[in-house]
């Protein structure tokens, strides 16, 4: 029985690697694509109970599967000490 639930869990490691890989490869060419493909990588980890790490969080968008492209996809914005200066 640890046999089978070893074996799974290597398929299931390597078919998630595989799709996240192939949704970096396509998201510049073929965003749509790298988002749907991304979005089911999702699905089937939150399928088998698996939580996702913090980098794929800050990475990937949790709605769409986008992977967030600085100044592409996403605005980068650094904030000053003269900013929050006068925030307050």
């Amino acid at each position: 029985m640890a046999q089978d639930t070893l074996q799974f869990s290597d398929t299931l490691s390597t078919q998630l690697k595989f799709l996240s890989d192939a949704a970096h490869l396509l998201a510049v060419n073929a965003p749509a694509c790298s988002s749907h493909i991304m979005s089911s990588r999702d699905t089937i980890m939150f399928a088998n109970d698996m939580e996702l790490s913090e980098r794929h969080r800050r990475h990937v968008c949790g709605g769409c599967g986008t992977i967030k492209v600085p100044a592409w996809t996403v605005e980068v914005a650094k904030e000053t000490t003269e900013g929050r200066r006068k925030k307050r």
